[in-house]
């Protein structure tokens, strides 16, 4: 009588392997880089401002994000960084997991360290849901560093929310102070 449930225990094991192995597999985030465009209607410029040593140079950007998959900011990685024509960095932060908090009841989510306006680094990162007909998320950034200047204007903006990636290569504006562009609508 001890072999009937013996037999049953491996069928059950063998059939819950077997589902495992057949069993779809898991969604994975979006694995082609989605673009990033302009957050609001009217221009929005975008800049990089180089300064005078002992002062920091600086990046604000503002965009939107559409993503293809769930994204959950306040408890993923996030990564940011500026590049070249050639792919030399300018500017490169990333924050884990946990680095970031949901605010006013999870409509937004908010990173700020007052030191990065000294020691360098991601000052701000302000990430809101869009509700209107595009939808995605509206991303504010503010950085502080001593950037390497860029060989040529053609500079590339990269984010990442967890595994889902997004990009902007277009020319910026030189300008006295550095460089400023406005991402498409």
């Amino acid at each position: 009588m001890n072999t009937l449930p013996k037999k049953l225990v491996i069928l059950a094991l063998a059939t819950l392997g077997l589902a495992t192995l057949l069993a779809p597999a898991p969604s994975r985030a979006q694995e082609i880089p989605q673009p990033i465009s302009r957050p609001c209607k009217h221009p929005c410029p975008n800049r990089i401002r180089f300064q005078a040593s002992p002062r920091l140079d600086s990046v604000e950007i503002h965009a939107r994000i559409v993503p293809v998959s769930s994204i959950d900011p306040a408890n993923e990685n996030f990564a940011f960084e500026l590049t070249d024509g050639n792919g030399n960095s300018i500017f490169a932060a990333f924050l884990p997991a946990g680095s970031m908090r949901d605010t006013n009841a999870g409509k937004r989510v908010v990173y700020k360290n007052s030191a990065a306006k000294t020691a360098g680094g991601l000052y701000s990162v302000l990430i809101t849901p869009r509700k209107d007909a595009i939808g995605g998320y509206r991303v504010d950034i503010r950085g502080y560093g001593d950037f390497t200047p860029p060989v040529s204007a053609d500079i590339t903006t990269f984010m990442a929310i967890g595994n889902d990636p997004f990009f902007d290569t277009r020319a910026w504006t030189p300008r006295a102070d550095g460089y400023s562009v406005d991402f498409a609508p």
